[in-house]
């Protein structure tokens, strides 16, 4: 479901190569950072607190939301 907050198709593919620029240890992120990024605004624009963001980001894990890769996507303050 998306929500205003989202980054449009354009925005993304400005950001996309800054993101996905190869480090020296090799990828620097999840595959599905869109997701994340999407998740943060979404986090700016309403206020809310991570833990409360809807199903749609994924579900809580006591490290952040998991991706549907089951990777942590970002991590939670424990309050």
């Amino acid at each position: 479901m998306p929500y205003s907050s989202d980054l449009t198709d354009e925005q993304w593919a400005l950001l996309e190569p800054v993101f996905n620029t190869p480090g020296k240890r090799g990828p620097k992120h999840a595959p599905d950072l869109r997701r994340v990024v999407d998740a943060m605004l979404y986090v700016s624009h309403t206020g809310c607190q991570w833990r409360f963001l809807p199903e749609s980001f994924g579900p809580w894990t006591r490290g952040g939301r998991s991706s549907a890769a089951g990777h942590a996507t970002a991590p939670g303050r424990g309050h």
